[in-house]
């Protein structure tokens, strides 16, 4: 799928990488940077379900 970035004028293309070509470690680096901003895996909303059956127009997160 094709990644773009909102520009003040247009949409701009993101150019396609991998992993390796970036020097990611998938899982180290997801779980290094997850534990240090813990506030991203955590449920936004204030009723606490994030399953997605909040019985309005939000279908919340999964």
């Amino acid at each position: 799928m094709a990644l773009y970035e909102f520009g003040s004028e247009k949409l701009l293309r993101i150019q396609e990488s991998t992993f390796v070509e970036l020097a990611v470690r998938e899982r180290e680096d997801l779980q290094r940077l997850l534990r240090k901003q813990v506030d991203v895996g955590r449920c936004p909303r204030r009723d606490g379900r994030c399953d997605g059956a909040s019985g309005g127009g939000d279908p919340g997160v999964r």
